[in-house]
């Protein structure tokens, strides 16, 4: 017998409840990435205007704006948690990283509370923003895992056949860019984001030989000149391997370019002397790169979700085989 859900008029066959939960939980997945983007780059606009409480009321907007965007994250991924119950509660990557996301997410609200008690200090709105990223990159695989059909993965055969070299590119092109972008929220808050008036020169220096403005500077320059570097490799490794993941060359290949409009971007930082509309767009163009290489890391390191045996999942459920979809079922359709 079929099991009902309480405070429901007639009561609801719990396998008509999980399937719904099916169909939704890839779109809340997407929204919620899409939402989490969002509020990072909002939270850049707030950090580089340099106001916790502002006086003029386009500030004040942007702040409060910031706030909204802040609470919908928070509701969207505890959504995901109880969706992910009510459709995969036998599927820990379905459940679990919606908690890991929920616990960074508040990390995150706390940090920022943090920041506007202290008032921007540097090595605290890196860690914020350092939580934001890896709270995205969290949806961001989950996204990967629970769209199959929509994301093209290769097999588990080919996957352990010559990719070694590609998976590891891809994880160390994703942690060089996040590496990048604490360096570059610590480069902006710390005062040495115009301790360079010129580019790529930097008054007569080359290298950090300390920890002086322009040290901190060059160290963000020489960081996003690895980042690029790391970044063209794992192009050209995706490149070598485009015929059996011509998904994964096409990412790898718009990243490219994404990177090197980026390091203009950066550029422009110091020609336009911090303009705050460039700053926003120097985050939020990295936030996308970020997104991207974490995507392909995903799907060169992630197996495709399995079909768990409907028995297991029987067993689990308390429901009968008939009712029950595998977990590679092409949700979301």
């Amino acid at each position: 017998m079929l099991s009902r859900i309480p405070n429901e008029p007639g009561g609801l066959p719990a396998d008509h409840v999980a399937q719904v939960a099916q169909r939704w939980y890839p779109r809340l997945a997407l929204g919620t990435v899409v939402v989490g983007y969002v509020l990072i780059v909002v939270g850049g606009i707030v950090r580089v205007n340099g106001a916790i409480v502002p006086v003029f009321r386009f500030e004040t907007a942007i702040e409060y704006t910031h706030r909204m965007v802040a609470a919908a994250v928070v509701v969207l991924t505890f959504g995901l948690i109880v969706t992910g119950f009510a459709a995969f509660r036998w599927n820990r990557r379905f459940v679990g990283l919606p908690i890991l996301a929920f616990g960074l997410v508040l990390a995150q609200a706390i940090l920022g509370a943090v920041t506007v008690a202290l008032e921007l200090p540097p090595s605290v709105v890196m860690a914020h923003l350092g939580t934001a990223e890896l709270y995205l990159a969290t949806l961001i695989i989950l996204v990967v895992l629970v769209h199959p059909s929509q994301i093209p993965v290769i097999g588990r055969s080919d996957r352990l056949e010559g990719r070694t070299r590609l998976r590891w590119l891809a994880a160390g092109a994703a942690a060089s860019v996040f590496v990048l972008m604490l360096s570059g929220a610590y480069t902006a808050t710390s005062g040495a984001g115009y301790a360079c008036p010129e580019w790529p020169l930097c008054q007569g220096h080359y290298v950090p030989t300390g920890w002086t403005v322009i040290d901190v500077q060059l160290l963000h320059r020489w960081l996003a000149l690895i980042a690029a570097v790391a970044v063209a490799a794992l192009t050209v490794e995706a490149l070598r391997h485009r015929t059996r993941s011509p998904f994964t060359a096409r990412i790898a290949v718009a990243t490219a370019g994404i990177m090197l409009a980026q390091i203009f971007v950066g550029a422009a930082n110091i020609w336009f002397k911090l303009a705050p509309a460039v700053s926003a767009v120097h985050l939020a163009v990295a936030t996308v790169i970020w997104g991207l290489l974490i995507m392909i890391a995903a799907i060169e390191h992630l197996a495709p979700a399995e079909t768990v045996h409907t028995q297991e999942l029987s067993r689990a459920s308390g429901r009968s085989e008939r009712h029950i979809l595998p977990v590679d079922h092409p949700i979301g359709t």
